[in-house]
């Protein structure tokens, strides 16, 4: 146990060993790198961007959040279906007798308007405004474009 607890202190011993036997006269050997390696195109730039520039995304979840309230309102157009179940057992005990009573019923209703104009008016509403946050999300990602571009070119 107390050994185990040595070897972290005689390995780095060992590494400091190394580094105070190097030769300081020496210059140290020059890394090779390749320019190809920080080399970024504009593209590999752009679906960074579309991944992780705050105003695309912002404008994308609003256009996201568009589309789920436009099938929400479309769900007011749908047909209302209501399923109800109840079961009664009665158990009745008297000095001489005893009776149990079963009571079960069942119920399905389905409705479906004809016209409703206030689901009729909040469907179109969200289809109103899911194309434009759509019109939105093309604009901001267009923007960003642009201004990736503009900082590409001004670095190069």
């Amino acid at each position: 146990m107390i050994v185990l607890r040595f070897v972290p202190v005689f390995l780095s011993l060992g590494l400091a060993s190394v580094q105070v036997h190097a030769d300081p006269t020496q210059p140290a050997a020059p890394q090779v790198t390749s320019a190809s390696a920080y080399s970024v195109d504009l593209m590999k730039l752009y679906r960074e961007a579309r991944l992780e520039d705050p105003r695309m995304l912002s404008a994308y979840l609003r256009a996201q959040s568009a589309v789920d309230s436009e099938r929400d309102a479309f769900g007011g157009l749908l047909p209302q279906v209501t399923a109800n179940g109840s079961y009664n057992r009665i158990l009745r005990k008297d000095d001489t007798q005893r009776e149990i009573y079963n009571n079960s019923s069942y119920s399905l209703n389905l409705t479906q308007y004809l016209y409703n104009k206030q689901a009729w008016e909040a469907y179109q509403k969200a289809k109103s405004t899911t194309e434009q946050k759509g019109h939105q999300a093309e604009d901001a990602q267009a923007e960003a474009t642009v201004d990736l571009a503009k900082r590409y070119f001004q670095a190069l």
